[in-house]
């Protein structure tokens, strides 16, 4: 029944959006018919598929700031969250190929079909490049006296099935499968309980209303040097730089590690000029010392794809997370 709820909600979204892009094709400046030698020449929309505060949103700000001071001209972020980023990236999907609306793309783009929630590929999208990668973390409530170590958690999990609420970005998330996947590599069953992005479910972990969220460092700092979270571990091969005293599952005996990545799109048929234009300024924005510093302090890492490169990439995570969604019960039929 979710799963129709958001296909309809996309579905109207994607008709009205057709709609306003065959009228604003038809006079819009600065549109792929009117030339592109002055573009950018008016302001810019960044589309990012989850509620503001999380990840999503620290990031496409970021980027916003750096290729608008780039590029001459003001990118204002649109949140358009739902469906585990299907409304957004749909939003954008159906925007006019003008070059003057793209939108943060997150791994959960090589899921949204495979989950039913929009029929919806990077096909469907001029995908302009990858700029970061980042790593899983479990949280708790800080003074959670239950546990205080990633083992006292795993075994109160196995000694209380099904009880453990885990919050997460939403379900067939990458937070929710990475949830699935430390789920099935520790032996235990949790409950798992999806919000609309990260902000919400670590919102509901400070409330009490879950015990526990997997989550991206870049969403944590703040209430772990609060003093409201305490991280457990983190996910990658090896420990996150900004939670350096947390060990990695793997360090606490659990085979298993999650890697989340993003980049920025923009709707299928741009001017190959402006294309240029957006896929290097994105490249200037991810390579900078600004953006490398800002990841940095977040646990994460810049890291540029585009052309070829990008597109091979993104089909061998396609393959990946289709086969993690089909072990999750969750693949469409």
């Amino acid at each position: 029944m979710k799963k129709r709820v958001v296909q309809v909600l996309v579905a109207a979204i994607g008709v009205a959006m057709l709609s306003t892009a065959c009228v604003s094709n038809s006079g819009s400046k600065g549109s792929a018919d009117s030339g592109t030698t002055d573009f950018p020449n008016q302001q810019m929309n960044m589309i990012v598929q989850s509620s503001a505060g999380g990840l999503s949103d620290q990031i496409s700000r970021e980027i916003a700031d750096l290729m608008g001071k780039d590029l001459g001209q003001t990118m204002v972020c649109q949140y358009k969250p739902g469906g585990s980023g299907a409304v957004g990236m749909s939003y954008v999907q159906a925007s006019n190929p003008d070059g003057y609306t793209i939108g943060h793309t997150p791994v959960e783009m090589v899921m949204l079909k495979n989950l039913g929630y929009a029929d919806l590929t990077s096909d469907d999208l001029d995908c302009l490049g990858r700029a970061y990668t980042t790593v899983g973390a479990l949280v708790i409530k800080a003074g959670d006296d239950r546990f205080s170590t990633i083992e006292e958690f795993i075994q109160y999990a196995k000694d209380h099935p099904g009880e453990v609420k885990i919050g997460n970005a939403g379900t067939g998330s990458i937070w929710h499968l990475g949830a699935i996947g430390l789920e099935n590599a520790a032996g235990v069953t949790f409950n798992h309980v999806p919000f609309d992005g990260s902000s919400k479910s670590i919102a509901a972990l400070m409330g009490g209303h879950v015990d526990a969220c997997v989550a991206a460092p870049i969403e944590l700092i703040s209430g772990v040097d609060g003093k409201e979270l305490t991280v457990l571990a983190t996910m990658g091969d090896e420990r996150a730089e900004v939670f350096s005293d947390v060990p990695t599952l793997k360090e606490s005996g659990i085979d298993y590690t999650l890697i989340h990545w993003g980049g920025f799109a923009a709707p299928k048929g741009l001017d190959e000029a402006v294309r240029d234009k957006l896929v290097d300024s994105l490249e200037k924005a991810v390579n900078s010392d600004d953006f490398a510093s800002f990841l940095a302090e977040r646990g994460m890492e810049p890291a540029f794809l585009t052309g070829d490169e990008y597109e091979t990439f993104i089909s061998g995570q396609t393959d990946l997370y289709k086969n993690l969604i089909d072990e999750a019960g969750l693949l469409s039929k």
